[in-house]
């Protein structure tokens, strides 16, 4: 079994206590930090303060709300973490997550997994994507404008070769996934050009280029939602983004966690008012090992 330390790269912009609670967590794992260039100096000097040597912080982009700016920081981390680790996954995370598992079991975890990722790849169309599934996430150049979204009503081709995909940002990329990412992009720049106007291109630029087997896409199988490592609150009907956890979600958050087929090991969506459910999480959840099927 590989004993290579996983990689984390964090995407985030405020709550700087659970942050900096998040860190902790995942120490000693090398940490790759985007804190977008959009947080107050204030939250940002509270974010950054007393930060161990295992994190890293990379330059900061203007990381709002849908822009593609939030892929370019995730990209980043990726890059960064390849050319300065061996890891064998690199596990994105964003100021918003906590691990369910200790880091010994989350390092046993992965390194029974080698060559494999774990990402949601659905293709377009997807049910929770609404009437057209997503499809039109993709047929016009669009991008934020405040909390809007501004859509340039002239139809555009796919590139050849891309088959359409989406699904959750939080994903664990194997070493050779992410290096077959960022190698497409540096060779394809009409690739870049095509997902930074796609609609928010983090949940749909990776996806697509891993089911793009005429690209070179692996042959990998991926997690679906009722599978994936994080826990995470969508309601009863599928809502833009998760709803934030709070004690009422404890027992299903330790149900999954403790779970023999794919248990989660990463919860999502956590505040600095979320310190009794992290609570919980530590002393409950991150003592205990990772359960085998």
């Amino acid at each position: 079994m590989s004993r290579r330390l996983p990689a984390v790269v964090v995407v985030a912009h405020d709550k700087p206590r659970h942050f900096h609670r998040l860190i902790a967590a995942i120490e000693p794992l090398p940490t790759f930090v985007h804190i977008d260039a959009n947080t107050p100096p204030d939250v940002h000097a509270q974010m950054t303060a007393g930060l161990p040597d295992t994190v890293t912080l990379l330059p900061r982009l203007r990381a709002g709300w849908a822009r593609y700016e939030v892929l370019e920081a995730e990209l980043a981390g990726y890059r960064a973490a390849l050319e300065s680790t061996d890891a064998e996954h690199l596990i994105l995370l964003t100021g918003a997550d906590y691990p369910l598992a200790n880091v010994s079991a989350i390092i046993e975890y992965f390194g029974k997994n080698a060559g494999r990722s774990f990402v949601e790849v659905d293709p377009v169309p997807r049910a929770a994507w609404g009437r057209n599934g997503g499809a039109d996430r993709f047929w016009f150049r669009q991008w934020p404008w405040g909390k809007h979204r501004m859509v340039l009503p002239i139809p555009r081709r796919v590139p050849a070769g891309v088959e359409r995909a989406g699904g959750s940002q939080s994903k664990v990329l194997c070493r050779a996934h992410a290096e077959y990412v960022l190698d497409l992009l540096d060779r394809r720049p009409d690739l870049w050009r095509y997902f930074r106007r796609c609609w928010t291109p983090d949940e749909v630029t990776i996806h697509s280029l891993l089911l793009s087997k005429a690209l070179g896409g692996p042959d990998q199988v991926f997690e679906s939602r009722d599978q994936a490592l994080w826990f995470m609150d969508w309601g009863e009907d599928p809502t833009p983004s998760p709803h934030w956890l709070t004690t009422a979600h404890f027992p299903g958050i330790r149900e999954a966690r403790t779970r023999t087929d794919r248990p989660a090991l990463f919860a999502r969506k956590l505040s600095d008012e979320s310190a009794e459910l992290t609570d919980l999480i530590d002393s409950d959840l991150r003592t205990i090992s990772i359960p085998t099927a």
